[in-house]
């Protein structure tokens, strides 16, 4: 199922990236296999740094938590931490305890790994996480954050009533970034070609909708940024700085048939996003009271 054509040249990256030799239309299918893949990571690593499954890097993380005011005292959970780069950064930079929390096995094995060869086993582990059917631990956490891993989750209202269980009373902190329409009800245009291209089925919801799941659980919301142009500005930046490195170079038939699937992902994302069919937004709030 071909993506939407982008305005930004994403897709043109295809021309550059020979098709395996078993198959000419790799681009569109989705295998039934497992989300992840040594060689999907590894595209993933070239595109977004080493330890990231998403744009921004340590940088992006250092501005997106800022709010949170974290110290070597406080306990953080991660959910949907990926590789751990971002446990990792957070550490780095604030010296906080960081839990991460990865639903997909194989990241979250990567990850750990990760973070034992860097020294930080016990100060930012990566476990494996069902957020669907596990439990958290409740009034654990001064503060849970998530990157852009909630838009494929079901039942969101009681997903926020979960992380907000899980921040302790009175000064627990939820942060997060998402992908949402771009209010409530909203049908994305190319909804169905975008399924046809992510590995999980989308399921977002808008920020609005957001806002009245925390309101019901009280949670005092402080900000809600709109940082969809800045997103886009960052996939486009990836995937232009991952293009001048890969002309010419020579790719196994597994990292080709894995680039041209996250050529296909980031293009209809970025393509919705600048659009205004999308949004990216960050999130940040404050449990209050018992």
């Amino acid at each position: 199922m071909p993506a939407p054509t982008p305005v930004l040249p994403i897709l043109d990256l295809v021309n550059l990236v020979d098709p395996p030799p078993d198959d000419n239309s790799v681009v569109g299918k989705r295998s039934k296999g497992p989300l992840w893949t040594t060689d999907r990571i590894t595209v993933a690593e070239h595109l977004w740094g080493e330890g990231f499954i998403q744009p921004g890097g340590p940088e992006l993380v250092d501005e997106l938590i800022r709010p949170l005011g974290l110290d070597s005292s406080m306990q953080v959970l991660d959910l949907g931490a990926g590789l751990g780069g971002v446990p990792r950064a957070i550490v780095a930079q604030t010296n906080a305890w960081v839990m991460g929390y990865e639903p997909d096995p194989l990241l979250a094995e990567r990850g750990n790994d990760y973070s034992n060869r860097a020294g930080l086993g016990r100060k930012a582990p990566v476990q494996h996480f069902d957020a669907v059917e596990s439990k958290l631990k409740p009034n654990a956490y001064d503060a849970v954050i998530s990157r852009e891993a909630l838009f494929v989750l079901p039942d969101k209202p009681k997903l926020i009533r979960d992380l907000a269980g899980a921040l302790k009373p009175s000064s627990g902190q939820l942060l997060f970034t998402d992908y949402m329409l771009p209010k409530p009800g909203y049908v994305i245009p190319d909804l169905r070609l975008w399924a046809g291209v992510e590995p999980v089925t989308p399921q977002p919801w808008s920020l609005d909708d957001a806002m009245e799941a925390m309101e019901a659980l009280k949670l005092d919301v402080r900000i809600r940024d709109d940082i969809s142009e800045l997103m886009h500005r960052l996939i486009r930046r990836g995937w232009a700085d991952f293009a001048r490195r890969l002309e010419g170079g020579n790719m196994t038939r597994g990292f080709r048939r894995a680039l041209l699937k996250e050529i296909e992902m980031w293009a209809c994302r970025a393509t919705l996003i600048e659009r205004g069919h999308l949004k990216v937004y960050r999130v940040y709030a404050r449990r209050v009271g018992r």
